[in-house]
């Protein structure tokens, strides 16, 4: 079990104290895995045991950019992803990280996607960052355009915006890393996809 973290420097806006809160035991028997949490502790049931809890640190800002994903997907729930995307930019950071979050987990939950990235795990997640990429600059474009900003696309691919024609165009202020890791409950398969400067450390 989980105690309390060691005190940071900066602000801790949550901690492991409730890990047991998110506790998903998982049973490996056949095809299907099982959840499992019993008084507030986790059970060893079969080959696995998953303990997943969330700590961040707001660093230096005013808003927490942080955010994260952890759920089930297949007929038989019988796979797990955890997400952790990590926003940075003084404007949209914190909308960059919740527009990644639920584009990546909208298109795992599908268990099309979930079979190409089985057979093709690099194309396909490319493919799934790529989408959600581009939904975030949708959403930006979006935002920008409701506080009256005119917004156009570089040539390149970069937003810039200006508020009136005699200003002069800006970038964008906002953006997110993405950690994801897939664990294909059938078969012990592990893939790990990460953007930006983040990653996934995995030790035994």
């Amino acid at each position: 079990a989980a105690g309390t973290p060691a005190p940071l420097t900066r602000q801790l806006t949550s901690h492991l104290d409730n890990v047991v809160d998110n506790l998903a035991g998982l049973k490996y028997d056949g095809p299907k895995l099982e959840a499992s949490a019993k008084d507030g502790t986790a059970e060893h049931i079969g080959h696995f045991k998953f303990l997943v809890g969330e700590a961040t640190d707001i660093g230096g800002g005013s808003v927490n950019q942080d955010t994260y994903e952890v759920f089930r997907t297949g007929a038989s729930k019988e796979n797990l992803v955890l997400a952790v995307f990590d926003g940075h930019g003084r404007e949209l950071g914190e909308l960059a990280a919740i527009v990644a979050r639920d584009k990546i987990r909208s298109l795992l939950e599908k268990d099309e996607i979930m079979n190409q990235v089985f057979d093709d795990p690099e194309g396909t997640l490319t493919d799934v960052f790529r989408h959600a990429h581009n939904e975030i600059k949708a959403r930006f474009r979006q935002k920008y355009e409701e506080a009256n900003f005119q917004v156009r696309e570089t040539d390149e691919g970069y937003l810039i915006k200006r508020k009136t024609s005699a200003d002069s165009w800006t970038c964008t202020h906002g953006g997110t890393t993405g950690t994801v890791v897939i664990i294909f409950g059938a078969t012990n398969r592990m893939i790990v996809a990460n953007v930006g400067d983040s990653t996934a450390l995995f030790g035994g």
